[in-house]
């Protein structure tokens, strides 16, 4: 069976650090690094009390021998105030989850599908789903997905309904259509070697491209034809084993992917897939590509990337322009902003929401980007800290922000609009 090899960092004083994240902090970061292992499709973590290791690299030396790293519980109770006058508490959702997808209807009203309840030790998958309606400003349960799912992906097809692929160690699709509320499967996506089992890392980001198929983007890429149902194998990627985190539908419809390297890179991966050639070429890398956390398409056709793996410190923001090839740094956001929500606004401003803090709990912090001036201002502070949620721009220019971590490990089914 093949292996996805990463190299994990022990600092002197013991702390783990995930691929890509070299710096050392004196604090124990074992929820970040639980959520860190979650996003890259990870179903159960175990930190034991102490363990032995030959050679472990990163944070500038090498430290061999026995470390030992002692979990404790998130030393900071969750970030809630009553929120600043633009953002404001609706209805709960009716179940608890983070990590899941939340896809904006024909109708108006917002699909909220998959999670997990639970993160740490142990992840409990969710696949459960309900629909939000702004009208009512409530949640409603629709039909269950057929394979419980923690960090899935999810998009809009040309024809009203969902495709929603994969998740931790899940190879498979479905289907869900609003008309019914309910989920039908869609079959499997294809792995490279048929006697290989989907990796714990291999979870998918799917994007809709402008002719309607969709590009699936995990240790393979394939692509969806929504008018055959069929998932076939596209080229590959142009450097070795990338673990994207993001991908982004350009102006000319290009796919912009950044992301971590499983093996040797220092620095993250970015790439652009071509539809026309059907080919992935590397593409100029953000400095901080290794911290992804967001990429947001600007209505001037650049992306705006927030990366941070400092959960105390304002996040690092750049721009890609796809006409120049080129990555420009722009300075910092006002907040922290590591496992943060972001979202273009009607306004062409883009509103990045939440953050963990150093215990696993949530930061109700939010910035707003102004294109037009190159400045991240103070967008208020949500209702709850939350990280690892969902933001949603509804019709009326409103933004729906639901569930995520308020406290770790467990989810919240809290929601609130914010309005511009």
């Amino acid at each position: 069976m093949k292996g996805i090899h990463l190299v994990f960092a022990i600092c002197p004083d013991g702390l783990v650090k995930p691929p890509g994240r070299r710096k050392c902090k004196s604090r124990s970061n074992a929820p970040s690094f639980a959520a860190a292992a979650r996003r890259l499709g990870v179903k159960s973590l175990t930190v034991f009390a102490s363990f032995a290791v030959a050679l472990l690299s990163g944070c500038g030396g090498t430290w061999p021998g026995t470390h030992s790293i002692a979990p404790t519980p998130p030393s900071e109770p969750p970030i809630t105030t009553t929120g600043s006058s633009n953002f404001v508490a609706v209805g709960n959702m009716n179940v608890a989850r983070a990590d899941h997808v939340a896809v904006l209807l024909p109708n108006g009203k917002v699909l909220i599908a998959g999670g997990v309840s639970v993160a740490y030790p142990v992840e409990q998958p969710l696949a459960s789903a309900e629909v939000y309606d702004p009208s009512t400003h409530s949640f409603a349960p629709t039909g269950s997905m057929n394979v419980p799912r923690s960090s899935p992906g999810a998009v809009l097809l040309a024809n009203g309904k969902v495709l929603v692929v994969g998740g931790a160690q899940d190879l498979s699709a479905e289907i869900y259509d609003p008309s019914t509320g309910t989920f039908t499967s869609a079959g499997n996506m294809v792995s490279a070697d048929a006697a290989d089992p989907p990796s714990i890392f291999d979870f998918r980001l799917p994007t809709l491209l402008q002719d309607g198929r969709v590009l699936v983007q995990g240790v393979n890429a394939e692509i969806y034809d929504p008018a055959t149902g069929v998932f076939s194998l596209t080229a590959a990627y142009a450097d070795a084993d990338p673990l994207w985190l993001t991908s982004t539908l350009l102006q000319d419809g290009r796919v912009l992917l950044t992301g971590w390297c499983a093996r040797s890179c220092e620095s993250g991966a970015t790439e652009l897939y071509d539809p026309r050639t059907s080919t992935f070429s590397l593409a100029s890398q953000f400095a901080q590509e290794g911290n992804v956390n967001t990429a947001t398409l600007l209505t001037n056709g650049k992306v705006l990337f927030v990366g941070s793996d400092e959960s105390d410190l304002p996040a690092d923001a750049e721009l890609f322009d796809p006409a120049a090839g080129t990555v420009d740094s722009i300075g910092k956001t006002v907040g922290p902003h590591e496992y943060s929500a972001a979202l273009r606004l009607s306004n062409g401003s883009v509103l990045i929401t939440g953050s963990v803090l150093a215990g696993g709990s949530g930061n109700a912090e939010a910035d707003l980007y102004d294109p037009s001036t190159g400045m991240a201002a103070v967008a208020g502070n949500m209702t709850v800290g939350r990280h690892s949620h969902t933001a949603t721009l509804l019709p009326d220019g409103t933004v729906l922000i639901a569930g995520g971590h308020t406290t770790w490990p467990d989810s919240t089914n809290t929601a609130e609009i914010y309005k511009p």
